[in-house]
Parts: structure tokens; sequence; C-alpha cells
């Protein structure tokens, strides 16, 4: 099982996930997304594998529409490539932290939940 922390710089939640990984021994690899370092298609795809929601899992909230060739388009109207390459693009409307497992996403940090989430790997684990 690989933990990856999808990251980005200056972000005080990203920041703390990685503190919380780091004083429980967790092992994890830190993806920091940035323009000069964006998501791949393959990243992204992997990420909407597992995730129960889709693309609302990873685009962050208040984001409803995007605009493209000067249109506001709203991103319930794109097609899933559209909206895999409007977020390599724009890595600002991706959703951070989030953290995944081989089979698991957790966005946010909120110690209880990461507490959950690795709980439930260590007892997956131990089955």
């Amino acid at each position: 099982m690989q933990n990856i922390l999808f990251s980005v710089a200056g972000n005080k939640s990203c920041t703390e996930v990685s503190k919380w990984l780091t004083n429980h021994d967790i092992p994890f690899i830190e993806r920091r997304i940035s323009t000069a370092s964006p998501l791949k298609s393959k990243e992204l795809f992997n990420l909407l594998s597992i995730s129960q929601n889709g693309f609302e899992d990873i685009i962050k909230r208040n984001i409803t529409h995007i605009k493209i060739n000067e249109k506001d388009v709203s991103i319930e109207d794109l097609t899933t490539n559209e909206l895999v390459s409007i977020i390599i693009n724009n890595p600002a409307i991706f959703k951070t932290p989030i953290l995944t497992t081989s089979d698991k996403i957790l966005t946010g940090f909120k110690i209880n939940e990461l507490e959950d989430f690795f709980a439930k790997n260590k007892n997956d684990s131990n089955a």
C-alpha cells in the first residue's frame, strides 16, 4: 500500500496532514501540485477510480462554472476528458489536501477522519 499526499505549497491543511502522517510514522509520498509540476491525466484517472463521488471529491467545492473560450460553462456540461484537461491546466481548482492509498481517498484535514482512515486500513491488513 502506497500512501500519496497530493498537496500545494503554502496550504496550511496540506502542511498539517504532512505533519500528522510524519508524527504517526505513516509512510507517504508527497505529490506537490503546481503549474510547474501539474497533475498528469493518469493521476487524475486513478483518483477518480477510487473516489466515491467522482469529480466532486477532487474539485474545489465552490467551482461550478469555468470560462472556456470566454464563455461561462457549467462543469456538469463537460465530458470527463474535458474536465481532466481543465484540472491539469488550472491546478487551482484541484481540491487539496487529498490523501490516497491504493484503493481509498480522503480529502481535507480532520484529525478524526485521518485516524479512522488509517484505522480501517490497519484493520483491513490484519484480516
